[in-house]
């Protein structure tokens, strides 16, 4: 049997039934929320991608080291953005 956390706190019957919580709802709280590991699993594949495109690319165009390093952590972090960045920019051509 379900049992419910029934004491008044404040003598209102409306504000206690605001501020109390059942057993069941405690512990759904306690829960952590469910993750979509599907999305998760896609962006981090936009994101390899973009930071290997952009190291490609730079190391075509002659970038030193450290910076292509930035620049691929960048295309990584915002994996998406740059995959656009890249379209508006050199187009759907491989980078030569």
């Amino acid at each position: 049997m379900e049992t419910t956390d029934t004491t008044t706190v404040t003598g209102s019957p409306l504000i206690d039934g605001l501020i109390s919580l059942t057993n069941t709802d405690r512990e759904r709280y306690k829960q952590p929320p469910k993750q979509n590991v599907g999305a998760q699993v896609f962006s981090l594949m936009i994101g390899i991608f973009a930071g290997y495109l952009s190291w490609t690319c730079n190391t075509i165009d002659g970038v030193d080291t450290p910076m292509k390093v930035l620049y691929a952590f960048f295309a990584f972090s915002f994996g998406s953005l740059y995959l656009i960045y890249y379209a508006a920019t050199r187009g759907f051509k491989v980078c030569k």
